[in-house]
């Protein structure tokens, strides 16, 4: 990758040579330069960032800033910004040795002003089956479903069975849903922002606690769609954060890494220990 500009350059210096042909020069330092892109393509174990210069690099697993991630896919969605250490090999090439979410100075002049980070994966083909399965319409969509099936019962807590069906006037729909009875449990089991579910009752999550995550979602996908772990708290804890929000929820770290870890349909927090 050859890079134009080079305000980002962290090129390491090079030592002073002395005045004596005949001596042996340590060899020089590698070139290293510090950048960021979009990620563009992932797998389990690989991935490719995109930079806005229109050169693309990959990455590896062991270049990824936690070494207690066994699978990439985890943790980094497609369309994920992320900042990046490339050294420069003999033949011009630049290679990819670190991979990291930004932060500090360099997140705030990069996502200055940025819109929220589109997560939703692109020319999607085959049905919604995992768990995990994201689409930004339909998932809006689904919530307005599912609640009108509280607003049309008057109860705060209803059987999971009474969601059993809810969508299946739009098919695409219905399978984003769950067609089954476990494929619905999983998907309201796994929002635990909006539900809670016991016993199989359903109830809605305090407003609070919903609130909190969303404010932090938004703010993390106009950063990127990721981040250090203390800018997000310094957020949490700033004028910009909602007090009462906060004050139901709660100010201490502990509680808002409960917060973090207790959503894990939302947030992917690493590293994990």
């Amino acid at each position: 990758m050859h890079l134009q500009s080079n305000h980002f350059y962290s090129a390491l210096e090079f030592p002073l040579q002395g005045e004596d042909p005949h001596n042996d020069w340590p060899p020089a330092e590698e070139y290293a330069i510090n950048y960021h892109g979009s990620v563009t393509w992932l797998t389990a174990v690989s991935g490719l960032i995109s930079c806005e210069n229109g050169d693309s690099l990959s990455f590896q697993i062991t270049d990824f800033c936690d070494e207690n991630v066994s699978d990439l896919r985890k943790v980094l969605r497609i369309g994920i910004v992320l900042g990046f250490t490339a050294i420069e090999k003999d033949d011009g090439r630049f290679v990819i040795n670190y991979v990291y979410p930004l932060s500090g100075i360099a997140a705030e002049i990069r996502f200055e002003r940025m819109e929220e980070v589109d997560l939703t994966p692109e020319n999607r083909s085959s049905p919604f089956t995992g768990k995990d399965e994201y689409e930004l319409r339909l998932e809006g969509k689904a919530y307005d479903t599912l609640l009108d099936v509280f607003r049309t019962d008057g109860s705060a807590e209803i059987g999971l069975r009474c969601l059993h069906g809810s969508g299946k006037e739009d098919e695409t729909l219905h399978n984003y849903i769950g067609t089954s009875g476990e494929k619905l449990r999983q998907f309201v089991t796994s929002r635990t922002h909006v539900f809670r579910l016991q016993h199989d009752l359903v109830s809605l999550q305090l407003p609070s606690v919903y609130l909190a995550v969303n404010f932090l979602n938004t703010y993390l996908l106009r950063n990127g769609g990721a981040i250090s772990i203390e800018d997000l708290y310094n957020f949490y804890t700033s004028h910009m954060f909602p007090h009462p929000v906060r004050k139901h929820v709660g100010f201490t770290r502990k509680v808002f890494m409960n917060l973090l870890k207790n959503h894990p349909f939302v947030f992917s927090v690493f590293p994990s220990s």
